[in-house]
C-alpha cells in the first residue's frame, strides 16, 4: 500500500443538517464535539449558511473521526478507523441536551434524530422526544 492523498468530508449529522438546508430556511444543528481534538474550525466551515449549531461538547473524549482506506483503482474501502469514545455523555451534559430539546424541539416543524450508534444521544433524549410526540 501507498499514501497518495486524503479528502476530509463532513458526514454523519453535519451531512444531513447539509441535505435538510437545501429545502429548509433555517436548520438548527444540535451534535456533540469532543473536548479534545474538537476540530469545530472545520466543522463549522463545512455547514450551509442556513444552519445554527449548538454544539454539546463531550468531556475528555475525541471528536469522532472515520478514516476511510480506500484502494485507488476500483476505490473499493478497504477498512476504516475510528478516533472515538462512545461512553456517552456525562449526566451534566446529557441533562443540557434533555433540556434543550425538552425547551426548544416542539417550536420546529420536522425534528430529525440521526443516531448513527456512536453514543452521543441515550435514552433520556430518546424519551423527551417521544413525550413530545416527536417521531422518528
Amino acid at each position: 500500500m501507498k499514501y497518495q492523498s486524503h479528502d476530509l468530508f463532513a458526514g454523519g449529522v453535519l451531512a444531513v443538517a447539509n441535505h435538510v438546508a437545501n429545502f429548509a430556511n433555517s436548520v438548527k444543528l444540535v451534535t456533540v464535539l469532543g473536548e479534545r481534538d474538537s476540530h469545530e474550525d472545520f466543522i463549522r466551515s463545512q455547514l450551509t449558511s442556513n444552519i445554527d449549531p449548538l454544539f454539546i461538547v463531550q468531556d475528555n473524549a475525541p471528536t469522532l473521526i472515520k478514516r476511510r482506506f480506500i484502494e485507488g483503482y476500483s476505490l473499493n474501502k478497504l477498512f476504516e478507523v475510528y478516533v472515538m469514545d462512545s461512553s456517552g455523555l456525562n449526566g451534566e451534559k446529557n441533562n443540557q441536551l434533555c433540556q434543550w430539546v425538552q425547551e426548544h424541539a416542539a417550536n420546529f416543524g420536522l425534528v430529525i434524530a440521526a443516531d448513527f450508534g456512536h453514543g452521543a444521544r441515550g435514552d433520556e433524549v430518546r424519551r423527551k422526544r417521544e413525550k413530545n410526540n416527536f417521531r422518528r
